[in-house]
C-alpha cells in the first residue's frame, strides 16, 4: 500500500458504531485473484469492530456484470457473522492508472449507483482508494455522491473520504472538504441535504512512525475544515510490525500508546491499520504480519481496540 489519496466507503446497515478501529486486509487483485488468502487468521476476531477488503479493480466498476472477487465475498460471510462492519476497497496504487470513470460526472454518477447497489446485496461499505494521481476530482466525486446517497441515504449507508495523511495534504482535499464534509455531528447522523460523507480518514506514508505521523495530522487539525468527530486516523502495521500482530513487539503498544494519547483530546471517531501486506512481486503469499499462527494476545489490533472502546 502506497500513499493513500482518497477513499469513499458506506455500510449499507442503519446508524454507525459509536466508535471503529480494524484493520484494512489485503485480500486479492480484483478479479484476477492473483494471491487470495483463503485462511482467516483467529486474531481478527478480536481485531476491532471494521474490517476493509483490499482490493477491486476500478475499472471492472461498469465494464463487468459482478466486480466482486471470490475472496471477498467468502471472507464478508464470515466477518459479518462475527457482528463486524465489512467494506470492500476499490483501487490502491496497483489500479492507479485504472479510473476512467474517476472525472467524468456521467461515468462518475453510474459508478455512485453501482456502488450502492453492491452495498446493498452485500451488506457491506465500499471504499473508494483513489491513487490515481494528484488532479482534482472533486467535481466527479460530487456526481459519485449524490448518485450514491440515491441508493443509501445519508443515515442509513456510511460514506468516508481519506486524506493525506503526509506530506500535509493537497490543496484540492481543503476543498472537497469543505464541500461535503458536515462541519459538526457524528458518522451516521444527517446533514443538510445528506449530499455528505460521514467521516474522512487521515492516511499515512508506509512505514511512517507515529512521532511522523502526528506531525501531518496536527496540520489537518490546524487547517480548519477538519471535523474532528468525523474523522478516522491510519496507522501502519504491514510494512513495519508497528503494531506486532504475531510477534507482541513492545513498540505496537507504545504506537498505540502514543497515537491514542494525542488523538484522544480531538474526540476522534477512531483509529485503523493496516494488517496484512502485499506479497512480493512473483510471489503468493505476504509477509512476516501474514500468519495464521499469529499470537491473538499480542499488542496489536486488540489492544488498539480495547484502548477506543471499539472491539
Amino acid at each position: 500500500m502506497a500513499l493513500v489519496f482518497l477513499l469513499l466507503g458506506l455500510v449499507a446497515v442503519s446508524g454507525a458504531p459509536s466508535s471503529v478501529s480494524g484493520p484494512w486486509y489485503y485480500l486479492a487483485d480484483g478479479l484476477q485473484d492473483a494471491h487470495p488468502y483463503s485462511t482467516i487468521p483467529a486474531w481478527m476476531n478480536s481485531a476491532g469492530n471494521l474490517i476493509s477488503l483490499a482490493f477491486m479493480n476500478p475499472s471492472d466498476i461498469g465494464s463487468v456484470s459482478d466486480p466482486v472477487p471470490a475472496a471477498f465475498k467468502n471472507a464478508t460471510t464470515y466477518f459479518l457473522s462475527k457482528g463486524k462492519t465489512v467494506f470492500f476497497s476499490i483501487g490502491g496504487y496497483g489500479y492507479a492508472g485504472n479510473w476512467n470513470w474517476i472525472n467524468n460526472p456521467t461515468a462518475a454518477a453510474d459508478a455512485g449507483t453501482i456502488c450502492g447497489n453492491l452495498a446493498k446485496q452485500y451488506k457491506v461499505g465500499i471504499e473508494i482508494d483513489y491513487e490515481g494521481g494528484a488532479a482534482d476530482i472533486t467535481s466527479g466525486m460530487s456526481s459519485f455522491i449524490s448518485a450514491f446517497r440515491k441508493v443509501c441515504p445519508m443515515g442509513t449507508c456510511l460514506l468516508t473520504t481519506d486524506l493525506y495523511g503526509s506530506p500535509g495534504g493537497a490543496g484540492w482535499q481543503i476543498n472537497y472538504l469543505k464541500a461535503f464534509l458536515p462541519p459538526s455531528g457524528k458518522p451516521g447522523t444527517v446533514y443538510g441535504n445528506g449530499n455528505f460523507v460521514d467521516w474522512v480518514n487521515v492516511m499515512v506514508i508506509d512505514g511512517q512512525p507515529v512521532s511522523v505521523a502526528q506531525t501531518f495530522w496536527q496540520q489537518w487539525f490546524n487547517s480548519g475544515v477538519l471535523t474532528a468527530t468525523r474523522s478516522t486516523w491510519g496507522l501502519i502495521a504491514g510494512w513495519s510490525d508497528q503494531l506486532g500482530i504475531c510477534y507482541g513487539d513492545t513498540n505496537a503498544k507504545n504506537t498505540i500508546d502514543s497515537a491514542v494519547s494525542f488523538l484522544s483530546p480531538h474526540n476522534v471517531y477512531g483509529i485503523l491499520s493496516w494488517a496484512v501486506c502485499p506479497p512480493s512481486s512473483g510471489n503468493t503469499e505476504s509477509c512476516a504480519d501474514w500468519d495464521p499462527t499469529c499470537n491473538a494476545n499480542a499488542p496489536g489490533f486488540s489492544y488498539l481496540c480495547g484502548k477506543l472502546g471499539s472491539c
